[in-house]
């Protein structure tokens, strides 16, 4: 077997190997239920998979250069929130959607700069930025949840379109923009070169402070972009409704076979990843396993990604 998938590169590609994990899933998952595959319950799949696909957007380009970014789920929180204050009553809600993405990626780039300038590791530096977003998302809002969003904003990610909902629509457009940022910029070949070996990189001219800024402004764009979505689907703001993102978008885009240490990976391989955890959850919800299961496995699920974070680190110390 071994042999075989040594003289068929394809077979043995992470983002192909989650595919077929991925396919593996859903066919266990259509052999429980018949309507598992129907246009209505794929576009709930999809509905809900969307903001955790935008997460992974931002999880992902941050990973692939060698970073990591704990303040995506506080984030989607208060953009979540601050999209149902803010929208509510507002005559022209896309400029304040606008306003909400500027200030996700300013958060973003406020972490980039901390990273490069101030040598602050990333996972202490965005930790620390996820307590400040959540505060300043508390003093903003004077502490006020619930409510809804502009009509606009709502309509926009719950009405149907081909069977799906807006928000899927929203997931594609950021999907394409993080498929053609990866693949066709300089700020994407910048990213593989950190992600791969800073040093080299920097000995080759290329500045790592512009690009880890750039990297996490377009990290927290994305968030934030999450948590209007989120805001919209959902009809209504809850402070911490984003925060199990934060670990989910690991957990998908090491799922779709990027190193967790930068330089290897793809967006393709995050989305197989995202939708094996949608599709997993609603298997197990199916299945009648409660919440406090499901957590479990989502626990075991994050376990393993720190064994094959501390396996990785080995084997790229004695290489």
């Amino acid at each position: 077997m071994k042999t075989l998938i040594a003289k068929a590169p394809v077979l043995s590609s992470p983002v192909v190997l989650s595919f077929v994990a991925l396919a593996g899933l859903v066919l266990i998952a259509q052999s429980r239920s018949s309507g598992f595959l129907s246009v209505p319950h794929v576009g709930v799949i999809l509905g809900i998979a969307a903001v955790l696909g935008i997460a992974g957007a931002a999880q992902t380009v941050v990973v692939l250069a060698a970073g990591i970014d704990l303040s995506v789920g506080a984030i989607i929180s208060a953009a979540d929130v601050l999209t149902v204050q803010w929208t509510g009553g507002n005559d022209v809600p896309i400029l304040v959607v606008l306003l909400i993405v500027f200030l996700g990626a300013a958060a973003g780039a406020l972490n980039g700069l901390g990273i490069s300038l101030l040598g602050i590791n990333p996972m202490v530096m965005t930790l620390g930025m996820a307590a400040v977003v959540g505060g300043l998302a508390l003093v903003v809002t004077n502490g006020q949840s619930g409510g809804s969003p502009h009509p606009l904003v709502s309509d926009a990610m719950t009405t149907r379109f081909l069977g799906l909902p807006g928000t899927v629509y929203v997931w594609i457009a950021v999907a394409a923009a993080t498929v053609v940022l990866l693949r066709y910029t300089e700020l994407g070949r910048n990213i593989y070169a950190f992600g791969s070996n800073a040093k080299a990189a920097e000995i080759a001219g290329l500045r790592r402070g512009t690009t880890l800024v750039r990297v996490y402004a377009i990290s927290g764009g994305f968030a934030a972009i999450a948590g209007v979505v989120l805001a919209g689907y959902t009809g209504t703001g809850a402070y911490g409704i984003g925060e199990q993102y934060t670990l989910m978008s690991v957990a998908a885009v090491v799922i779709g076979g990027a190193s967790i240490l930068g330089g290897r990976g793809s967006y393709a391989g995050t989305i197989a990843g995202v939708i094996t955890l949608v599709v997993l959850d609603d298997v197990l919800s199916a299945a009648a396993v409660p919440i406090a299961g499901r957590q479990i496995v989502q626990g075991i699920a994050i376990l393993l990604i720190l064994v094959l974070y501390g396996r990785e680190r080995r084997l790229r110390t004695t290489s």
